[in-house]
């Protein structure tokens, strides 16, 4: 028992000291991980900025197809979203779906880089728009699980203040980019589709992976261990039930 309490009181203040912490309550952990979704937000801020004028100057797309176009691709987005979320919930980690999401969007944005068509430009921004939707929810499932309860609420105002800073940035550098090249809209995007390649990275080495304690694994892995620990104190009962009766049998003996 001095061992285990002993064991408890060092461990006290490790738990007690939490995540790092920034100024207002937000843990290093929500920092990179917010400011990796500014830099993404910003290079998606850039496509959606350009693309419109691209397909209609450069692909010659008129203005009927074109709404058509990112209605249906952003109504897609929405119902993969409420699908990622129910999927992330059942995950041990939801590092592995905002990171799938991450990846297909950099990929997607490489390729809309080089489409040369509306074909190619349609499957593109559709892979685009699905790895958005797979990670937007568990992205903000993430921050609730790695914010403090007290300091909750700063942390999703801090996360989403700089996807709107993002959102502000990248519309501002689009049309400073087109004059800057000339109207390159190649070298604008591959720019951005950089620019998302490297917040990917950054978010796989520098966001640490958190389990998630609501998946029905988690809970049933937990559960498991519950029973374990029942079924350890019950034989432990029972041995020194046996014990006791041992004791009570040996002056008889005698």
């Amino acid at each position: 028992p001095q061992d285990s309490q002993a064991g408890a009181a060092a461990a006290a203040p490790a738990d007690a000291a939490g995540p790092a912490m920034l100024a207002g309550g937000v843990p290093r952990s929500i920092f990179v991980l917010s400011m990796v979704s500014m830099a993404l937000t910003s290079a998606s801020c850039v496509f959606n900025t350009l693309l419109p004028i691209y397909m209609v100057t450069e692909l010659k797309m008129t203005m009927r197809t074109m709404g058509m176009f990112e209605g249906m691709l952003e109504a897609f987005s929405y119902v993969v979203r409420m699908f990622s979320g129910v999927i992330s919930d059942r995950m041990t980690s939801r590092k592995a779906a905002i990171a799938a999401g991450f990846v297909m969007g950099a990929a997607a944005k490489f390729g809309m880089s080089f489409a040369t068509s509306t074909a190619q430009l349609f499957v593109t921004k559709a892979v685009d728009r699905l790895g958005n939707g797979v990670q937007a929810a568990p992205r903000d499932a993430l921050i609730g699980d790695l914010s403090p309860s007290a300091s909750r609420s700063a942390c999703f105002g801090f996360a989403q203040s700089m996807r709107k800073w993002g959102s502000f940035m990248g519309a501002g550098l689009a049309f400073a980019l087109m004059k800057a090249s000339d109207n390159n809209y190649r070298a604008i995007f591959l720019l951005a589709s950089a620019v998302s390649a490297l917040s990917t990275l950054a978010f796989v080495i520098l966001v640490p992976a958190h389990a998630n304690t609501n998946s029905s694994s988690s809970k049933a892995a937990a559960a498991a261990a519950a029973r374990s620990h029942e079924q350890q104190q019950q034989q432990q009962q029972l041995a020194q039930q046996q014990q006791h009766l041992l004791r009570q049998r040996q002056p008889h003996s005698s």
